[in-house]
């Protein structure tokens, strides 16, 4: 069989990927090998774009993240953990200050797991998470929620929490009424600069 520098160099590039994205997390679960007894409501603090993350994995099992709001799929999904650099983003859309957010983890060929423990088939706590300062979960990392997941059935798991991680936050958006006032704002100005320049083309300096 011959291999091509081309084939191999694809492999030694997905090698590397891997190796990447499975560096030792920045933000550690303190008691892997134990289920995390902790479980956790995540509720939209404000308006505005939800983004995600990547923060690295050490899972053999292909994960990819998705996002339920109010209980309702966005029908979107990323950050796979084969393929996604560190601190790569991924934008889910806008949420309302108050939704309820639910974390989903599609792992590919084997289950599907909720950042709550009442949607999940084995009824186990599949997230580990906690509030992340800048720079904390990797180099150049936002301030936000870090959120990692553990992709193994109960009990059949390692109990790492860092199959799929990520940190996520809420950009601020301006509401329609203040896009309104920016605009005529601008347009204000616009205004302003064109009355002044008429005026100074019709009365001369002397």
């Amino acid at each position: 069989m011959k291999v091509t520098k081309r084939a191999m160099a694809f492999v030694a590039a997905a090698v590397l990927t891997f190796l990447a994205n499975s560096a030792s997390a920045a933000i550690v679960y303190p008691n892997s090998g134990s289920e995390n007894l902790q479980t956790y409501s995540f509720t939209a603090s404000s308006a505005g774009d939800l983004i995600a993350y990547f923060a690295g994995s050490g899972a053999a099992f292909e994960n990819e993240l998705g996002l339920l709001v109010n209980g309702v799929s966005t029908g979107l999904s990323g950050l796979n953990n084969h393929t996604s650099s560190i601190g790569q983003s991924f934008n889910f859309g806008r949420v309302e200050a108050g939704d309820v957010l639910t974390f989903v983890d599609y792992v590919t060929g084997y289950a599907t797991w909720y950042s709550d423990p009442a949607f999940n088939a084995d009824n186990g706590n599949h997230v580990y998470s906690r509030i992340a300062a800048a720079g904390e979960a990797y180099a150049g990392s936002p301030a936000g929620t870090y959120v990692g997941f553990e992709d193994l059935i109960f009990p059949n798991s390692d109990y790492n929490y860092f199959d799929n991680s990520f940190v996520f936050t809420v950009a601020a958006i301006p509401e329609p009424s203040t896009w309104a006032m920016l605009i005529v704002g601008f347009a204000g100005v616009g205004f302003l600069t064109c009355y002044r320049r008429n005026r100074t083309a019709a009365f001369p300096a002397a």
